[in-house]
């Protein structure tokens, strides 16, 4: 095999190997331009499923849900939580990605979302950041504290002008009135999520702490800023500036992503840290003529293509949403619109494919086979299952052509 050292500069070098500490993209990259890559994905056995199903019933059992019912519940179990499973020999290396910590299966960015989608196994964590009003990188992904979220348990101090806090951007408020905020309400769009008696809103740092068992676990953090909206958060630079710094602190910049629908956030990130992954985030609503979203990047110099415009931005990858203009949940016939085509050009250009948020495992398998790098899910569980064949056959992958071969 192939020294990653060995590999010349250039577009290879400036998208892989600053990739080459995520295992599973990084096989997945070298794969498409002819190298083999000495680090092989890491192994989602039986032994190591038992393992962390230890940490996870620990969790699980004392993260109680509201109505007072254990979260460790059959419905997780049933799932494949605690059975183990490896992966089908022949399903090339994929990125399970947590959407918010997997808000389908638990509360959305909480504590027990993140311990339960480590003890799933999941390559990576996905983490929103906003700041508070003293600078403190808070994992929530509303710029402003949502009443079907979220309640007020009380002021930080007797006579708090700014109380109620429910309501009012999560810039205006401090670290110490957020964490007030018990943000355990249940989701009429996750009806079967577990929600945990007094969640409060995580900083990043503890995110981080969290996974210090899980060494191989990676982060795919998204600035939420807003350019239709810069009054509501910090200023993309300071948000950017605050998680590079934060990430630095720990010491995990060779296992963070970071990602934003806020393309001016991008290049930022390159110019405090250029060996940090940088994602392209994009919908159909961001990718428009004129659009905020854009920064500098014209949307008419890529002639109306998304993969023209990351290229042009100089990021490691594109995280196109899934197109939900048809779905299977209503019977109704499922849309891809990212296509094996779509995902063939995209790894010429050396850009990872992540799409999202998917959700439903027959998009998953069509996704898969067209060759995504990695997906954005909120039912981590479900993705397992069909990666690991608990669902129907998945055919095999297609695999971009290398460039450079």
């Amino acid at each position: 095999m192939v020294s990653v050292d060995w590999l010349p500069h250039g577009p290879l070098s400036a998208r892989c190997t600053h990739s080459s500490h995520l295992s599973r993209l990084r096989l997945d990259c070298f794969r498409y331009h002819g190298v083999e890559s000495q680090i092989m994905p890491r192994q989602r056995t039986p032994r190591a499923i038992a393992a962390t199903g230890l940490i996870a019933l620990s969790c699980l059992t004392a993260c109680s849900s509201r109505d007072g019912s254990s979260a460790a519940s059959a419905d997780a179990t049933n799932q494949g939580l605690f059975t183990g499973r490896a992966i089908a020999a022949d399903i090339q290396p994929l990125d399970v990605q947590a959407h918010r910590g997997g808000r389908g299966e638990h509360g959305e960015d909480s504590q027990c979302a993140f311990t339960h989608a480590l003890a799933l196994g999941v390559d990576t964590l996905g983490v929103d950041v906003t700041l508070s009003r003293d600078g403190v990188p808070m994992v929530w992904h509303d710029l402003t504290i949502k009443n079907n979220k979220c309640v007020d348990t009380g002021p930080t101090v007797a006579g708090d002008p700014q109380f109620p806090y429910v309501g009012k951007p999560v810039h205006d408020l401090t670290y110490a009135q957020l964490r007030t905020l018990d943000c355990s309400l249940p989701q009429e769009n996750f009806p079967h999520a577990h929600h945990e008696h007094s969640s409060f809103i995580l900083q990043l740092d503890e995110v981080f702490e969290l996974a210090k068992l899980h060494p191989e676990v990676r982060f795919n953090i998204e600035i939420r800023t807003d350019p239709t909206r810069p009054d509501e958060s910090a200023s993309t630079e300071n948000t950017v500036n605050t998680v590079v710094q934060t990430v630095h602190e720990h010491d995990l910049r060779s296992r963070v992503s970071i990602t934003s629908l806020d393309w001016q956030a991008l290049p930022m990130v390159k110019k405090a840290d250029s060996s940090i992954l940088t994602i392209a985030s994009y919908t159909d609503g961001t990718f428009t003529p004129g659009s905020p979203w854009l920064g500098n990047i014209s949307y008419t110099a890529a002639a109306d293509d998304p993969l023209e415009a990351a290229d042009a931005l100089g990021v490691d990858g594109i995280s196109p949403r899934y197109s939900q203009s048809a779905s299977t949940v209503d019977g109704k016939t499922t849309h891809v619109d990212v296509t094996p085509d779509y995902v063939k050009r995209a790894h010429e250009k050396y850009l990872l494919v992540i799409p999202w948020t998917i959700n439903d495992p027959a998009v998953m398998q069509q996704l898969i086979f067209a060759g995504v790098d990695g997906i954005i899910t909120d039912y981590p569980t479900r993705l397992m299952d069909v990666l690991a064949g608990d669902t129907a056959p998945i055919p095999d992958r297609v695999v971009s052509p290398s460039p450079l071969g």
